[in-house]
Protein backbone atom coordinates (compact mmCIF):
# COMPACT_ATOMS: atom_id res chain seq x y z
CA UNK A 1 0.00 0.00 0.00
CA UNK A 2 1.85 3.10 -1.24
CA UNK A 3 2.11 6.24 0.86
CA UNK A 4 1.14 8.48 -2.05
CA UNK A 5 -1.80 6.52 -3.42
CA UNK A 6 -4.84 8.48 -2.29
CA UNK A 7 -7.92 6.32 -1.85
CA UNK A 8 -6.03 3.04 -2.10
CA UNK A 9 -7.87 0.00 -0.70
CA UNK A 10 -6.63 -3.36 0.40
CA UNK A 11 -7.09 -6.14 -2.16
CA UNK A 12 -8.45 -8.68 0.34
CA UNK A 13 -11.03 -6.29 1.74
CA UNK A 14 -14.66 -5.93 0.75
CA UNK A 15 -17.88 -4.30 1.77
CA UNK A 16 -19.48 -5.79 4.84
CA UNK A 17 -22.75 -7.40 3.78
CA UNK A 18 -25.59 -5.44 5.34
CA UNK A 19 -27.84 -8.39 6.10
CA UNK A 20 -25.16 -10.78 7.35
CA UNK A 21 -23.81 -11.35 10.83
CA UNK A 22 -20.19 -10.34 11.09
CA UNK A 23 -17.72 -12.04 13.39
CA UNK A 24 -15.25 -9.82 15.28
CA UNK A 25 -11.72 -11.10 14.80
CA UNK A 26 -8.56 -9.77 16.40
CA UNK A 27 -5.23 -10.04 14.63
CA UNK A 28 -2.77 -12.13 16.66
CA UNK A 29 0.06 -9.62 16.37
CA UNK A 30 -1.51 -6.36 17.58
CA UNK A 31 1.05 -3.69 18.40
CA UNK A 32 0.94 -0.54 20.49
CA UNK A 33 0.19 2.59 18.41
CA UNK A 34 3.06 5.04 18.24
CA UNK A 35 3.95 8.32 16.62
CA UNK A 36 7.08 10.29 15.80
CA UNK A 37 6.91 14.08 15.75
CA UNK A 38 9.36 16.85 15.09
CA UNK A 39 8.76 20.58 15.00
CA UNK A 40 10.78 23.73 14.58
CA UNK A 41 9.87 27.38 15.16
CA UNK A 42 11.52 30.75 14.73
CA UNK A 43 10.38 34.05 16.24
CA UNK A 44 11.94 37.40 15.45
CA UNK A 45 11.06 40.86 16.72
CA UNK A 46 11.44 43.42 13.96
CA UNK A 47 10.75 46.39 16.24
CA UNK A 48 8.99 47.26 19.46
CA UNK A 49 5.67 46.88 17.63
CA UNK A 50 6.19 44.16 15.02
CA UNK A 51 7.23 40.50 15.27
CA UNK A 52 7.16 37.53 12.89
CA UNK A 53 6.72 33.82 13.50
CA UNK A 54 7.68 30.81 11.36
CA UNK A 55 7.02 27.19 12.28
CA UNK A 56 6.86 23.70 10.80
CA UNK A 57 5.69 20.36 12.17
CA UNK A 58 5.68 16.77 10.93
CA UNK A 59 3.92 13.89 12.67
CA UNK A 60 3.84 10.26 11.55
CA UNK A 61 1.72 7.62 13.25
CA UNK A 62 2.08 3.87 12.90
CA UNK A 63 0.57 0.65 14.31
CA UNK A 64 -2.78 2.43 14.70
CA UNK A 65 -5.87 0.29 15.26
CA UNK A 66 -8.06 -0.10 12.18
CA UNK A 67 -11.06 -2.30 11.41
CA UNK A 68 -11.23 -4.04 8.05
CA UNK A 69 -14.29 -5.95 6.75
CA UNK A 70 -13.25 -9.30 5.29
CA UNK A 71 -15.83 -11.16 3.22
CA UNK A 72 -15.59 -14.77 2.11
CA UNK A 73 -18.73 -16.19 0.54
CA UNK A 74 -21.73 -15.86 2.86
CA UNK A 75 -19.58 -15.17 5.93
CA UNK A 76 -17.96 -11.92 6.95
CA UNK A 77 -15.51 -10.80 9.57
CA UNK A 78 -14.48 -7.54 11.18
CA UNK A 79 -10.72 -7.74 11.51
CA UNK A 80 -9.09 -5.55 14.14
CA UNK A 81 -5.43 -5.00 13.30
CA UNK A 82 -2.67 -2.51 14.06
CA UNK A 83 -1.60 -1.68 10.50
CA UNK A 84 -3.05 1.83 10.44
CA UNK A 85 -0.93 4.85 9.55
CA UNK A 86 -1.34 8.59 9.66
CA UNK A 87 0.68 11.64 8.70
CA UNK A 88 0.34 15.35 9.36
CA UNK A 89 2.54 18.13 7.97
CA UNK A 90 2.19 21.86 8.59
CA UNK A 91 3.93 25.13 7.79
CA UNK A 92 2.86 28.31 9.59
CA UNK A 93 3.68 31.95 8.91
CA UNK A 94 2.45 34.65 11.25
CA UNK A 95 2.88 38.25 12.33
CA UNK A 96 2.11 40.11 15.54
CA UNK A 97 1.53 43.83 16.03
CA UNK A 98 1.22 45.47 19.42
CA UNK A 99 1.01 49.03 20.65
CA UNK A 100 1.01 48.72 24.41
CA UNK A 101 -2.49 48.42 25.85
CA UNK A 102 -4.03 50.35 22.93
CA UNK A 103 -3.92 47.67 20.21
CA UNK A 104 -2.88 44.06 19.67
CA UNK A 105 -3.24 42.01 16.46
CA UNK A 106 -2.21 38.50 15.42
CA UNK A 107 -2.46 37.09 11.88
CA UNK A 108 -1.30 33.61 10.84
CA UNK A 109 -1.53 31.42 7.75
CA UNK A 110 -1.19 27.64 7.92
CA UNK A 111 -0.59 25.29 5.00
CA UNK A 112 -1.07 21.67 6.05
CA UNK A 113 -1.76 18.13 4.86
CA UNK A 114 -3.34 15.29 6.84
CA UNK A 115 -3.48 11.69 5.56
CA UNK A 116 -4.64 8.57 7.36
CA UNK A 117 -6.10 5.10 7.07
CA UNK A 118 -9.79 5.93 7.35
CA UNK A 119 -11.16 2.84 9.12
CA UNK A 120 -9.81 3.88 12.52
CA UNK A 121 -11.28 1.78 15.34
CA UNK A 122 -12.41 4.80 17.38
CA UNK A 123 -14.17 6.37 14.38
CA UNK A 124 -16.70 3.55 14.02
CA UNK A 125 -16.93 2.07 17.51
CA UNK A 126 -17.12 5.13 19.68
CA UNK A 127 -20.57 6.65 19.12
CA UNK A 128 -21.99 4.60 16.21
CA UNK A 129 -23.97 1.57 17.34
CA UNK A 130 -24.08 -0.35 14.05
CA UNK A 131 -21.49 1.07 11.65
CA UNK A 132 -21.40 0.16 7.97
CA UNK A 133 -17.84 -0.46 6.92
CA UNK A 134 -16.17 -0.42 3.55
CA UNK A 135 -12.57 -1.29 2.70
CA UNK A 136 -10.05 0.82 4.51
CA UNK A 137 -8.24 3.43 2.43
CA UNK A 138 -5.26 5.76 2.66
CA UNK A 139 -6.81 9.14 1.91
CA UNK A 140 -7.20 12.70 3.22
CA UNK A 141 -8.05 12.54 6.91
CA UNK A 142 -11.42 13.80 8.11
CA UNK A 143 -9.71 16.82 9.69
CA UNK A 144 -7.62 17.68 6.62
CA UNK A 145 -7.57 21.46 6.12
CA UNK A 146 -4.96 22.46 3.51
CA UNK A 147 -5.35 26.23 3.98
CA UNK A 148 -6.24 28.31 7.01
CA UNK A 149 -6.02 32.03 7.69
CA UNK A 150 -6.66 33.10 11.26
CA UNK A 151 -6.65 36.62 12.70
CA UNK A 152 -7.59 38.12 16.04
CA UNK A 153 -7.21 41.53 17.54
CA UNK A 154 -8.34 44.08 20.06
CA UNK A 155 -8.21 47.84 20.13
CA UNK A 156 -8.97 50.46 22.78
CA UNK A 157 -10.09 53.62 20.92
CA UNK A 158 -10.46 55.26 24.36
CA UNK A 159 -9.82 54.04 27.88
CA UNK A 160 -13.48 53.05 28.26
CA UNK A 161 -14.21 51.46 24.90
CA UNK A 162 -12.92 48.05 23.73
CA UNK A 163 -13.36 46.44 20.31
CA UNK A 164 -12.35 42.81 19.71
CA UNK A 165 -12.58 40.55 16.69
CA UNK A 166 -11.71 37.05 15.49
CA UNK A 167 -11.63 35.95 11.84
CA UNK A 168 -11.28 32.32 10.75
CA UNK A 169 -11.09 31.33 7.06
CA UNK A 170 -10.21 27.80 6.00
CA UNK A 171 -10.72 25.10 3.42
CA UNK A 172 -13.85 22.98 3.95
CA UNK A 173 -13.51 19.53 5.52
CA UNK A 174 -13.44 16.47 3.23
CA UNK A 175 -16.18 13.87 2.84
CA UNK A 176 -16.98 10.83 0.67
CA UNK A 177 -19.88 10.14 -1.70
CA UNK A 178 -21.93 6.94 -1.39
CA UNK A 179 -24.71 5.39 -3.49
CA UNK A 180 -28.02 3.85 -2.48
CA UNK A 181 -26.26 0.68 -1.28
CA UNK A 182 -23.85 2.77 0.80
CA UNK A 183 -20.94 1.84 -1.45
CA UNK A 184 -18.39 4.59 -1.94
CA UNK A 185 -18.55 6.38 -5.29
CA UNK A 186 -15.05 7.28 -6.44
CA UNK A 187 -12.12 7.84 -4.14
CA UNK A 188 -12.60 8.49 -0.43
CA UNK A 189 -12.70 12.03 0.99
CA UNK A 190 -12.21 13.80 -2.33
CA UNK A 191 -15.27 16.06 -1.88
CA UNK A 192 -15.26 19.04 0.46
CA UNK A 193 -17.63 21.17 2.48
CA UNK A 194 -17.93 24.82 1.43
CA UNK A 195 -15.12 27.14 2.40
CA UNK A 196 -15.41 28.04 6.08
CA UNK A 197 -15.50 31.74 6.95
CA UNK A 198 -16.44 33.00 10.39
CA UNK A 199 -16.20 36.46 11.90
CA UNK A 200 -16.79 37.15 15.61
CA UNK A 201 -17.03 40.76 16.81
CA UNK A 202 -17.46 42.35 20.19
CA UNK A 203 -17.81 45.86 21.62
CA UNK A 204 -17.59 46.69 25.33
CA UNK A 205 -17.84 49.85 27.40
CA UNK A 206 -16.53 50.35 30.91
CA UNK A 207 -19.26 51.71 33.18
CA UNK A 208 -19.03 53.09 36.69
CA UNK A 209 -21.59 51.51 39.02
CA UNK A 210 -20.96 52.62 42.58
CA UNK A 211 -17.47 51.46 43.49
CA UNK A 212 -17.39 48.98 40.61
CA UNK A 213 -16.31 49.60 37.01
CA UNK A 214 -17.42 46.56 34.99
CA UNK A 215 -17.01 46.09 31.25
CA UNK A 216 -20.46 45.59 29.70
CA UNK A 217 -20.81 44.83 26.03
CA UNK A 218 -22.28 42.76 23.25
CA UNK A 219 -20.65 39.99 21.23
CA UNK A 220 -21.79 38.71 17.82
CA UNK A 221 -20.74 35.12 17.05
CA UNK A 222 -20.67 34.48 13.29
CA UNK A 223 -21.47 38.16 12.83
CA UNK A 224 -21.98 37.86 9.05
CA UNK A 225 -24.26 34.83 9.45
CA UNK A 226 -22.01 32.88 7.09
CA UNK A 227 -23.12 29.33 6.19
CA UNK A 228 -21.16 26.94 8.42
CA UNK A 229 -22.70 23.49 7.82
CA UNK A 230 -21.53 20.49 9.82
CA UNK A 231 -23.42 17.77 7.86
CA UNK A 232 -23.96 16.87 4.21
CA UNK A 233 -26.30 14.56 2.32
CA UNK A 234 -23.70 12.53 0.41
CA UNK A 235 -25.98 9.71 -0.79
CA UNK A 236 -26.53 9.93 -4.54
CA UNK A 237 -29.89 8.13 -4.16
CA UNK A 238 -31.32 10.90 -1.99
CA UNK A 239 -33.41 13.71 -3.56
CA UNK A 240 -31.45 16.07 -1.29
CA UNK A 241 -28.07 14.82 -2.51
CA UNK A 242 -25.44 17.53 -2.20
CA UNK A 243 -27.36 19.55 0.41
CA UNK A 244 -25.57 20.84 3.50
CA UNK A 245 -27.18 21.03 6.93
CA UNK A 246 -26.85 22.15 10.55
CA UNK A 247 -25.15 25.47 10.05
CA UNK A 248 -24.20 27.55 13.04
CA UNK A 249 -26.30 30.71 12.92
CA UNK A 250 -25.46 34.19 14.15
CA UNK A 251 -25.77 34.66 17.90
CA UNK A 252 -25.68 37.75 20.08
CA UNK A 253 -24.47 37.64 23.67
CA UNK A 254 -24.37 40.16 26.48
CA UNK A 255 -21.08 40.11 28.37
CA UNK A 256 -20.20 41.51 31.79
CA UNK A 257 -16.60 41.41 32.94
CA UNK A 258 -15.07 42.65 36.19
CA UNK A 259 -11.43 43.59 36.62
CA UNK A 260 -9.45 44.32 39.73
Amino acid sequence: MGMNCVGETRPNSGWLQRNSTSTPVMAPDLRTPRSATWDIAYDHRLSTKWAVHLAAIDRRGSHELVVDPITSGPSSQLLLESTGRSRYREIEVGTHFTQGSVADFNVSYVRSQARADLNAFTTFFDSIRAPVLGPTAWAPARADVPNRLFARGRVLPTKRWLVVGVMDWRTGLPYSIVNGSLDYVGLRNTQRFPTYFRLDLGVSHRFRIGKFEPWIGIRADNALNSPLPSDVQANTASPAYGSFYNSEFRQFRIQIRFER
